[in-house]
């Protein structure tokens, strides 16, 4: 199957100088007494997680040496990433429990799917640990030929020499989750089933991009870019998506706003899978719509296309369904006096207009009246 290639338009840079975010895991902290803590609810302190800057990684190393000798608990560096510090204090604001540090429970499951980057003697230390629990009890290694009991240590000690497979094994010792999901893979997410899968999504950007704008997910109120829309673009840092969704460095997603708001292209495909489905799901409806070009068939060929009648009754299905919505929230109203529909914004624009000297017609030319 050949894959669309997706055109990437240039990324409108940041000004800001890029920082080191790094994140700190620590233990539960088991108070001795029944004192009550306001913090978390519970007479102990469940763990939380720290996310600090530094301007170099050889500052993230002296900020985790720092922090690791005066903390009452165990921590641990879960790694770091290029990026801003303040943004993912606001991705996170509503977890925060005091400064830099963060609920863990809450926010685990984002925290795993971020490809960080762990120091390299983090990683040795932790190596040596590691095997040594497998290491047979007592087992010398005195022969050129040692013995089964061996097996399953060589096989861990040449795993582990891979460093994917060895962050993998560091953070699930850390996060201890069973089903820790496989983000540090051989070839990380280029493996040529994912590579396919992402693709694939990548096919669908044009439809979804429309789909989007539809939604008014770039609109001005939303966002800062001209005209409100939607662009598709490359992200250069690691961020979260409005729905939590982590977007990797590299990867395309659908600006909607500020610098680095928007959605993965995996949040943007459900959204153009609910929005696909709704509309089949009223597909019986459209036998219901009367057009023009169905009443004049002459006129209907001579100026559209089957497909334009398709995409036209399509539109007529939306804007039926917004109208049933509108009505639902109390934005269009039944007026008993003018025994029709009446449409507040529309109203209140009006009523702005007029205000200024202008002539209220001219401003809904080729609007739906309802």
């Amino acid at each position: 199957m050949k894959y669309k290639t997706v055109r990437i338009p240039v990324m409108e840079k940041d000004e800001r100088e890029l920082e080191w975010v790094y994140f700190i895991v620590s233990d539960e902290i088991k108070k001795t007494d029944n004192e009550y803590s306001y913090s978390t609810g519970h007479s102990s302190m469940q763990r939380r997680i720290k996310i600090g800057m530094s301007k170099n990684e050889e500052g993230v190393i002296k900020r985790f040496q720092s922090i690791s000798q005066n903390s009452p608990s165990n921590v641990y560096m879960l790694g770091y990433i290029q990026g801003y510090e303040k943004d993912w204090h606001r991705y996170f604001q509503k977890y925060r429990i005091k400064g830099e540090w963060f609920a863990y429970d809450p926010i685990k499951e984002i925290i795993m799917g971020i490809k960080l980057k762990v120091p390299e003697d983090t990683l040795n230390k932790f190596r040596g640990n590691y095997l040594e629990s497998f290491r047979p009890r007592n087992a010398s290694y005195t022969s050129n030929k040692p013995g089964p009991e061996w097996d399953a240590y060589f096989k861990e000690e040449k795993r582990t020499k891979n460093v994917f497979s060895l962050t993998r094994e560091y953070r699930r010792s850390i996060f201890k989750e069973d089903s820790l999901s496989d983000i540090y893979r051989w070839e990380s997410w280029n493996t040529e089933q994912e590579k396919k899968d992402y693709n694939f999504l990548t096919e669908h950007c044009d439809k979804i991009v429309k789909v989007l704008n539809a939604f008014n997910f770039g609109d001005s109120f939303i966002g800062d870019l001209p005209f409100g829309e939607v662009i598709i673009t490359e992200s250069k840092t690691t961020k979260l998506d409005i729905f939590n969704d982590v977007i990797h460095p590299g990867e395309i997603y659908y600006r909607t706003g500020n610098y680095g708001t928007g959605l993965s292209v995996r949040s943007g495909y459900r959204v153009y899978e609910c929005f696909d489905k709704f509309m089949r799901s009223r597909k019986h409806k459209r036998s219901n719509f009367n057009y023009h070009i169905k009443q004049d068939s002459e006129y209907a060929k001579k100026h559209y296309s089957p497909k334009e009648t398709e995409l036209l009754e399509r539109k007529e299905m939306f804007e039926d369904e917004l109208e049933s919505i509108k009505k639902e929230l109390g934005i269009i109203y039944y007026n008993d006096a003018a025994t029709n529909w009446i449409d507040k914004e529309q109203e209140a624009l009006i009523r702005r207009y007029e205000k200024e000297g202008g002539d209220p017609t001219s401003m809904f030319a080729g609007y739906r009246v309802y």
